[in-house]
């Protein structure tokens, strides 16, 4: 079993704590759902359903809607009496030595 990447390991753990509610985890300009979440999020938002990578050997399903956009698909989640939350993705920066440049 190939563990994890740090990013899939925070989302399994916010999910973790709301397995009620579709997670929408923020990465970057978009919202990202993955796993059933995905599956659900882009049957009842009629979006494209995809994959990104592999989990315990599987596919993992994936859908996004960009950030400017998310608000009229919540509200659409919302009148379909889904729950839903939101997540942001964080990171640990290393700091890196570098010839009189800040790379940050």
């Amino acid at each position: 079993m190939t563990p994890a990447t740090p990013m899939m390991a925070q989302y399994l753990e916010i999910k973790a704590a709301h397995p009620q509610a579709l997670l929408f985890y923020r990465m970057g300009d978009f919202y990202e759902m993955f796993f059933d979440d995905a599956v659900a999020a882009a049957a009842a938002l009629d979006i494209a359903l995809t994959k990104r990578g592999q989990h315990d050997g599987a596919d993992i399903p994936m859908c996004g809607v960009p950030v400017h956009a998310a608000e009229s698909y919540l509200l659409t989640l919302t009148r379909k009496g889904l729950w839903w939350r939101s997540a942001s993705s964080w990171r640990t920066r290393r700091r890196r030595r570098s010839a009189g440049r800040n790379p940050w």
